[in-house]
C-alpha cells in the first residue's frame, strides 16, 4: 500500500483528483497526499468491515470521517479469489472517497474532477463501451442502478489504471 500510494503515476494522481475536489467546506486531509490520508486513517482507529451498510453497491463503502473519535471504517465485500488484492485496492479506491476532512467526496464529484484533468478522460474513454460511459450520449442507466452508480464507474475506471497496488491490479 504504501509503495502505491507514495510514488507516481498515483501520488501525482491523488494529488490532482484531491485538489481539484478541495474546497474551503471540505478541504482535502493532508493536502491530497493519499499516503499520509492513509497513515492518518489507521492512527485515527480506521479499520474494516466485512457488514455491507444500508444503500451500498456491494462493492466497497467508506463510513465515518477519519477525523472523528474512533475514525472511519472501509466496508470491502468478500471476494472469492484473490482477497488481499481485492482489499487492497479497495482501500486505495476508498481512500478518495474518505479524503474529505468534513464530509465524504462523492463518486460525482471525483468523476467530474477526472472529467475536467488532460489526460484522464481519454483513459476512461479507451475502456469504457460507450453505454457504460456516464459522460456519452450513449450511456444507458441500468434499471436497478444507483444515481452515482455511472460516475463511481468512470471514475474508478481511470483510478484503477492510475493507482493500484502493484502485482495486485483488478
Amino acid at each position: 500500500m504504501n509503495e502505491a500510494l507514495g510514488k507516481d503515476p498515483c501520488a501525482e494522481f491523488a494529488k490532482n483528483i484531491l485538489g481539484a475536489v478541495n474546497s474551503k467546506k471540505n478541504p482535502a486531509l493532508a493536502g491530497g497526499d493519499l499516503a499520509k490520508i492513509f497513515e492518518t486513517f489507521l492512527a485515527n482507529g480506521g479499520d474494516y468491515t466485512r457488514v455491507m451498510p444500508p444503500g451500498s453497491a456491494g462493492y466497497g463503502n467508506p463510513i465515518g470521517n477519519i477525523m472523528d473519535k474512533g475514525g472511519a471504517r472501509i466496508y470491502l465485500s468478500p471476494a472469492t479469489d484473490l482477497q488481499a488484492a481485492f482489499d487492497a485496492n479497495g482501500t486505495l479506491a476508498e481512500l478518495f472517497h474518505l479524503a474529505g476532512s468534513k464530509k465524504h467526496y462523492g463518486d460525482r464529484a471525483l468523476a467530474d474532477a477526472a472529467r475536467a484533468i488532460r489526460g484522464y478522460a481519454a483513459l476512461a474513454d479507451e475502456r469504457l463501451r460507450p453505454q457504460d460511459n456516464i459522460y456519452s450520449g450513449s450511456y444507458k442507466k441500468g434499471p436497478k442502478e444507483a444515481p452515482d452508480y455511472g460516475y463511481s464507474i468512470y471514475f474508478h475506471t481511470i483510478q484503477r489504471i492510475k493507482c493500484s497496488v502493484r502485482g495486485l491490479s483488478q
